[in-house]
């Protein structure tokens, strides 16, 4: 008999026992996990043998909700309408221990029998909760879907749990059926791991293969050397690069200052900048050239950037703002070196700044911040570079904050209507040019009015060939 209170002390679950003692219906998996962790949950599933249409309505009419159907096969029923949720299953066998035993992971495999009081728990599962052991029930589990395995890492991601070595070598020998998950479930357990403190979880994936049969371009960086200025090879330097976006994260205090816009915005890319980093250097392997013991990887942040956005996002079914974010911080990824050479020689200028975040706008300070940790991630290094390099960001990201980005709320002097009025141009490509050096100016004071504007551009247009040309 369970000794708890969380029938009695749970609003939702005190209005839902009477229901649930009239039908054979049992309070399965998250909910009951997060109980014996001490954990608030405001999702409720259950399983429901017998009349599920009578329950569904009895549950509907006793809280005020109503319940569609979802899933892969629209077997569950979930609510809508209220702060919390209710989703209603089928049995996957025919009874509750059977049913449990057909579920993904141990401390997943309980449920709570409203007429008896009773917590059913087949395979031990509190004690892997107390334990702190993520534990897939066995090899059918990951037959029965394949994503089992990501959610295993996810989970334990999420309760910094550690995983079994038997479940390992489950993952390891069954790898491959991953490829048969759809992108859209895999892009959602991915995308939630990563936004978890998740390093050392991507490294037992990788270390099991699944990282490789997730991304299959990935598997190529594997003992794929660098020239001197690394300690690592390909895929551990990315590892590492991700280790170091958590360190900062968790270290935000040291990282990002006092300044509360940053912190925020930074925070809330987390998983943008960690797939960043995660794949920064996924084109070197393909660019590589070893001439005399000379290494290098010319352009390969941008047949980086390309690997990207034809097979990465796609395999995660990324939004496609997402998948645009993450291409253009991997191309321009290694963009603050140039600036970093001027601030340490003390000729950065504000000029320089203007022209940095024209280019990237917000973006710019997740370049520079993934600029640190792929800095860091290279191996040892002087405390005086982290030092300079953590300085540049926190006075690129003041500058953003303070000048630029008041600056930007204001109108530009001239738009195209007035090119096309004053220069009797017809309208073209050539504009968005004329237009973007015109608004640096503006950003950088050097442009005072709208009469400056037309100044300048005219002296644009008339230098400019191929703006003539275009103009017969």
């Amino acid at each position: 008999m369970y000794k708890g209170r969380f029938i009695e002390d749970n609003t939702v679950l005190k209005r839902l026992a009477p229901v649930a003692r009239k039908y054979e219906a049992y309070l399965v998996g998250g909910y009951l996990r997060d109980v014996f962790l001490k954990r608030e949950s405001p999702d409720f599933d259950f399983v429901v043998f017998g009349k599920q249409s009578d329950f569904i309505n009895s549950v509907a009419s006793g809280l005020g909700v109503s319940f569609f159907r979802f899933g892969n096969n629209k077997t569950v029923w979930r609510s809508y309408g209220a702060p919390f949720t209710i989703d209603i299953s089928e049995p996957k066998d025919g009874d509750i221990k059977s049913d449990l035993l057909r579920r993904d992971l141990t401390i997943n495999a309980m449920a709570y029998d409203f007429r008896t009081g009773s917590i059913i728990d087949p395979v031990d599962a509190r004690t892997d909760l107390k334990n702190g052991i993520i534990r897939i029930i066995d090899k059918n589990a990951i037959v029965d879907d394949p994503l089992r395995m990501l959610r295993a890492f996810r989970i334990a991601s999420e309760l910094k749990f550690k995983i079994s070595a038997e479940t390992l070598e489950l993952i390891s020998r069954h790898k491959r059926l991953i490829k048969k998950v759809s992108s859209e479930r895999i892009g959602e357990e991915f995308l939630k791991l990563m936004n978890q403190e998740s390093y050392r979880y991507i490294v037992l994936m990788n270390k099991t293969g699944m990282l490789d049969q997730l991304f299959g371009k990935f598997r190529y960086a594997n003992e794929c050397t660098q020239n001197r200025f690394h300690l690592y090879d390909v895929k551990d330097h990315s590892l590492l690069t991700v280790r170091k976006i958590d360190e900062m994260l968790k270290n935000r205090a040291i990282f990002l200052s006092d300044n509360d816009e940053l912190m925020s915005f930074i925070t809330k890319n987390r998983v943008i900048l960690k797939l960043a980093a995660l794949f920064h250097d996924i084109g070197k392997p393909f660019v590589k050239t070893d001439y005399q013991g000379f290494i290098h990887f010319y352009r390969h942040e941008a047949k980086g950037a390309r690997i990207f956005e034809n097979e990465i996002a796609p395999r995660l079914s990324l939004a496609k703002n997402q998948t645009i974010e993450i291409k253009k911080i991997i191309l321009y990824h290694l963009a603050p070196t140039d600036y970093f050479r001027l601030f340490r020689e003390q000729n950065l200028q504000k000029k320089h700044k203007i022209r940095f975040f024209v280019k990237f706008d917000k973006l710019g300070l997740l370049i520079l911040f993934l600029s640190i940790a792929d800095t860091l991630a290279k191996g040892q290094i002087p405390r005086a570079l982290f030092v300079d390099m953590l300085q540049m960001f926190l006075e690129f990201a003041d500058f953003y904050y303070a000048d630029y980005l008041p600056k930007i709320s204001i109108p530009p002097f001239i738009t195209g209507d007035d090119i096309i009025e004053r220069f009797n141009l017809k309208p073209s490509p050539y504009f968005r040019v004329i237009l973007d050096k015109i608004r640096k100016k503006q950003l950088s004071g050097f442009l005072k009015d709208k009469n400056d504007a037309i100044k300048y551009a005219s002296e644009i247009i008339t230098k400019d060939t191929d703006i003539q040309k275009e103009n017969g």
